[in-house]
């Protein structure tokens, strides 16, 4: 199967939407995800903005890592409607990390489509819905989200 590297920069800017939903946080014994399966319990999520928490999950990220602020993913290619906002996206990304012992997260950006090769997150540097950068040693997730947010893809560590 073929792969699509995207290169995202670091978690710069996350574009958390919208109103948030806490919950208490607590990261899973999920492994990296890289399998297929979650990192973390997406139920322990404190989102920023849109929560994604319902979407089933039918796409397969397989890695990901971070170099300053690139962070660099590869995906099995998937089919979920496009749509144009500014560009023509195909993904919503979001980014996870523990803050103050929880677990926070959520949109910081969109994928563009045909395989963006990278992601600049200004908008996590910036707080964009509250984002902020991970503390160092901090362990950081990602997902991709379909853009009407019913499909996502599973939840993955990134490796720093």
């Amino acid at each position: 199967m073929s792969r699509v590297s995207v290169v995202g920069a670091a978690l710069a800017a996350v574009v958390l939407v919208c109103g948030c939903e806490s919950s208490s946080s607590s990261v899973g014994s999920g492994g990296s995800g890289g399998s297929g399966g979650d990192a973390i319990d997406i139920s322990s999520i404190s989102w920023l903005g849109d929560n994604y928490s319902g979407a089933t999950r039918t796409a397969t990220l397989n890695s990901a890592s971070m170099s300053g602020d690139t962070l660099s993913v590869s995906y099995e290619p998937y089919s979920w409607p496009r749509a144009t906002v500014k560009v023509s996206v195909d993904a919503i990304c979001c980014l996870f990390y523990e803050r103050g012992g929880q677990l926070v997260g959520g949109k910081y950006d969109y994928w563009r489509t045909g395989g963006q090769a990278s992601k600049n997150l200004e908008n996590v540097h910036h707080g964009y819905q509250g984002h902020s950068w991970p503390a160092a040693g901090s362990k950081v997730y990602t997902m991709n989200v379909s853009l009407d947010g019913s499909q996502r893809s599973n939840i993955i560590e990134v490796s720093r």
